[in-house]
């Protein structure tokens, strides 16, 4: 099963991401790339819906980087 959202890729020089639900709350951040989402927020599993991420960085050549997209939570 596809319990976690996880970064992969190559290392990041900085490294950003946050998630937030349909509603624009902010559900979800960390700064450590080896981190990673479960689907809850405080700790309580969260119900099938959409969710929006913002991943922004810097690559080790200096290049920034943003990207944007959807995870779903499915039951």
């Amino acid at each position: 099963a596809n319990d976690l959202l996880v970064i992969y890729g190559p290392r990041l020089f900085e490294f950003h991401i946050e998630i937030y639900d349909r509603w624009g709350k902010r559900i979800f951040q960390t700064d450590d790339q080896k981190d990673y989402w479960d689907g809850t927020f405080h700790d309580k599993l969260l119900p099938s819906q959409t969710f929006v991420y913002i991943l922004t960085g810097e690559t080790v050549l200096g290049e920034k980087i943003k990207i944007e997209g959807n995870v779903t939570i499915l039951k």
